[in-house]
């Protein structure tokens, strides 16, 4: 009689052992999907910012090529003289605004790990840009 009680415990136990295990394992897989869709849900709010981050980059540099392209009209049409160390400022600032180009395009294919450091590394470029462009401008408009 000690042994089929001892043997129904031991059954019940495992029983509440497994019922137990197996609530747990699915707690935890509970749990693994919801936190495995909260890591997609902010890889996606990752990538939305991203793009809406690189979309505004990209106005910025349009509305700065529109900018640059009437100034060379003007240059052009003799509106604007310049001399010749400010023609040098004027290349460099071309050429910084290309360079602003490719940074978004390095933007684009950045992948996670290096995003961040894409995304500081264009905003200090664009600052630095912005006050070189200004004060060309100033420097234009006092010379």
């Amino acid at each position: 009689m000690k042994k089929s009680i001892l043997v129904h415990f031991s059954l019940a136990l495992a029983l509440i052992v497994s019922a137990c295990t197996k609530e747990t394992k699915d707690n935890l897989n509970e749990i693994s999907s919801n936190t495995q869709q909260k890591i997609e849900s902010a890889k996606d709010n990752a990538a939305q910012t991203k793009d809406e981050f690189i979309a505004n980059a990209e106005k910025q540099l349009d509305e700065i090529e529109d900018e640059i392209n009437d100034i060379q009209a003007d240059i052009k049409d003799g509106t604007q003289d310049m001399k010749e160390e400010t023609k040098e400022k004027w290349e460099d600032l071309v050429n910084e605004r290309s360079e602003l180009e490719k940074s978004i395009d390095e933007m684009k294919d950045s992948t996670e790990e290096n995003w961040e450091e894409a995304r500081e590394s264009f905003s200090e470029n664009m600052e630095e840009f912005k006050e070189n462009f200004n004060n060309f401008i100033e420097d234009l408009e006092m010379g």
